[in-house]
């Protein structure tokens, strides 16, 4: 009997109408697989593109972000070569706005930064300055070596009698390499 099923299998397969059913199952067995793997293939690739524009677009940055720090580089490095020259350190006790009591220093401090380098503040006020003699204050100031910058500065104008005269905060930084 065994042998008899055997047989019908064989004589049922070698029929045309189930050889061709057979067929139409396979083929679209296959059909199906190459659909399925077509779409992920698709997927892929547009995950692909995806992050390619994303790598594209960080790689942008990064290289904006190395023009900037070389830029920082050569700025510290031209500050450097200016500091290491001879040293004319701002003489604000001789000027004539803080001998003649106009302007007096309220705070003096230095914060440290990094490789070296310090953050040097002054800060004045004055009650009555001469509005005049103010700004041959701030050129000596800019003059020194290194030259203290203008960071701050208010100035409020007196009535007309005062004669040009106004009340004035004024704060003055640098950058000072530290020396041992």
């Amino acid at each position: 009997m065994a042998a008899a099923i055997h047989l019908n299998w064989k004589r049922s397969f070698v029929n045309s109408t189930d050889r061709a059913r057979v067929m139409a199952i396979v083929s679209v067995a296959v059909w199906t697989a190459t659909v399925a793997s077509a779409f992920h293939f698709g997927r892929v690739w547009l995950e692909w593109g995806r992050g390619m524009r994303i790598q594209k677009a960080q790689a942008e940055k990064l290289a904006r972000l190395q023009d900037t720090v070389e830029k920082w580089q050569r700025a510290a490095e031209e500050v450097e070569r200016s500091v290491s020259g001879p040293m004319q350190s701002f003489k604000w006790e001789k000027t004539p706005l803080v001998r003649e009591g106009a302007l007096s220093l309220l705070k003096e401090e230095r914060e440290p930064l990094q490789n070296g380098w310090r953050l040097y503040r002054l800060r004045f006020e004055g009650r009555e300055v001469p509005l005049a003699g103010l700004s041959d204050f701030l050129a000596s100031a800019e003059e020194a070596v290194p030259p203290l910058r203008l960071a701050g500065l208010t100035i409020e104008a007196l009535d007309n009698r005062a004669g040009g005269r106004g009340r004035v905060v004024l704060e003055l930084e640098t950058l000072e390499k530290e020396t041992r």
